[in-house]
């Protein structure tokens, strides 16, 4: 009857070890699921953000040939080489070549304003001569990187799977 008793004993302890490595098992699994889960929506965050960025940079740069232009907040493009830096390394040599073409533009933009600053009052102004070249090539690199960005969103976060289409 001792024999029983024992046997008893030892199943449910090997039972009990048991629950406990199958739980601490589910359990990390599930963490190791929620921290994937976790990665992934904030790289998508932060994928909207650089891409909500490029639109603002875009808007920031076409402004500064407007009478408001000298007077607007801060650059966004500390944003978008930030995001694109740390979560996006892959368009960093797209954003630089956005950088240098928005540079052009700007100081085209600037020495125009002057230009027309100068201009008599009574006469006629003339459009500053040089728009199309000097705003051109900055939409051309903005087009780029915007469809480089669309190509990866499609490939990164249509693949993926239910668990990474976020809204």
């Amino acid at each position: 009857m001792a024999d029983t008793s024992l046997w008893s004993v030892v199943v449910g302890g090997l039972l009990g070890v048991g629950g406990t490595m199958v739980g601490a098992i589910g359990t990390t699994i599930r963490d190791v699921a929620q921290q994937r889960h976790e990665k992934a929506k904030r790289r998508a965050d932060k994928f909207e953000e650089l891409v909500a960025a490029v639109y603002e940079f875009d808007q920031w740069v076409f402004a500064i040939g407007t009478p408001q232009g000298l007077s607007r907040p801060p650059s966004p493009f500390a944003k978008v080489q930030s995001i694109s830096s740390v979560y996006f390394p892959q368009f960093s040599e797209r954003v630089q070549e956005l950088n240098e073409v928005s540079i052009s533009y700007m100081a085209w933009a600037l020495q125009a304003r002057l230009t027309l600053a100068n201009s008599p009052a009574n006469g006629p102004v003339e459009p500053p001569h040089g728009f199309h070249e000097a705003y051109g090539p900055f939409v051309i690199k903005r087009e780029a990187l915007l469809a480089a960005l669309q190509k990866f969103a499609h490939a990164e976060f249509q693949r993926s799977g239910p668990a990474l289409r976020l809204a």
